[in-house]
């Protein structure tokens, strides 16, 4: 146990710490890092009506975080959860404030499919937390995604908004097929970023 807790500690950057203390440490950044400047342009908040959408697109069947609160909630009931979540997602885009209990979950370990099982970097890992901080943060993102395209290179496919993943996979093989075409040679370079998610 110990050695998976010092290789995903350092895959993420973290150190181990009590709940106690991360609880202080929580209590302290709130204190801390408040704004009392709240003269906010109301259209760069999310709406009760665009809360309220992003609820009905959580997927049912997903797993439940800490929080124990399934994703079939979010989905059916979205107007009634919207509306009891509304002064949370206020208070998240005015002071940068959440709950704690949205900030962590359970890190399970996921095979790779290759390497020995019982080699840790055989592994990736992802995070179960709970869907009503997901709902939150995707709610505040779609309203920020224009700001967020405006600082893409413009050559970059991925993170924009209404472009499939697979994209890139098709843009390359059309690529190909044109060189093969004109009967010239051709190479594609793949660069595998080991743990992209957490060093890039």
């Amino acid at each position: 146990l110990q050695r998976w807790v010092e290789f995903f500690s350092e895959m993420e950057g973290g150190e181990r710490v009590d709940e106690e203390t991360q609880r202080t440490l929580w209590r302290t950044n709130l204190e801390s890092l408040r704004t009392f400047i709240l003269d906010i342009p109301v259209t760069e908040i999310p709406s009760l009506t665009e809360l309220e959408q992003t609820c009905r697109q959580v997927a049912a069947g997903k797993a439940s975080g800490m929080d124990r609160i399934p994703s079939e909630l979010l989905r059916y009931c979205p107007k009634e959860v919207a509306r009891q979540l509304y002064s949370l997602l206020l208070k998240i885009a005015i002071q940068g404030q959440e709950p704690l209990e949205h900030k962590g979950g359970y890190l399970i370990p996921i095979w790779k499919g290759k390497l020995s099982k019982d080699c840790c970097q055989a592994f990736r890992s992802i995070l179960i937390s709970s869907m009503v901080g997901k709902t939150l943060h995707k709610s505040l993102r779609t309203k920020q995604t224009s700001l967020y395209q405006s600082y893409l290179h413009p050559q970059q496919l991925g993170g924009r908004k209404g472009i499939s993943v697979v994209l890139c996979g098709h843009l390359v093989r059309a690529c190909l097929r044109v060189f093969a075409a004109r009967n010239q040679p051709t190479a594609v370079i793949f660069i595998d970023l080991q743990e992209a998610f957490y060093r890039v």
